[in-house]
């Protein structure tokens, strides 16, 4: 099992993955939380590239990856319960697995709320259409995207694009 980052072993790691996944600057979770910008950015980066290998094992978009861990953590979660009240204890330890197994992957990949998974996976469908408009419209997308200081990563990834 691989070392933890120092990310995760901070104090206060939950709330600094919790603005890591809401795209809060590197710059300004270093500054609040005296880490490095390059701790968070390796950290960033092997988040998605854990998403990139399971999306490449699977053969599917990412955010349908996510949703389907989080239909899978909720099915997980139902089985356990319905184990934990009706079955013996050989099978709740395998329905416990099984959960367990779920939250895992969904904790390795910074999401400790499927809410989270779900909003990602009903998202994706606005980011493909701003990617499309910004084909046809590079100038004009960039620069509404300029607006919303948030969705910086959003337009870098877009100007990337476009230069490619």
């Amino acid at each position: 099992m691989a070392t933890p980052s120092s990310i995760e072993r901070h104090e206060h790691s939950a709330r600094i993955i919790e603005l890591i996944s809401q795209g809060v600057s590197g710059a300004d979770i270093a500054r609040r939380y005296g880490v490095s910008e390059s701790a968070i950015s390796r950290y960033r980066i092997s988040r998605q590239n854990l998403l990139a290998q399971i999306a490449e094992d699977d053969g599917t978009d990412p955010s349908e990856v996510i949703g389907r861990l989080a239909d899978l953590s909720d099915s997980a979660r139902t089985t356990r319960k319905l184990a934990d009240a009706t079955s013996s204890p050989a099978v709740r330890a395998r329905a416990i697995t099984a959960e367990l197994a779920v939250l895992d992957r969904l904790t390795r990949l910074a999401i400790d709320d499927t809410t989270t998974a779900r909003l990602a996976q009903a998202v994706t469908p606005l980011v493909r259409s701003i990617q499309k408009l910004c084909e046809s419209f590079p100038t004009e997308v960039l620069d509404v995207l300029a607006d919303y200081p948030e969705l910086g990563e959003l337009r870098d990834a877009l100007k990337a694009q476009k230069r490619n």
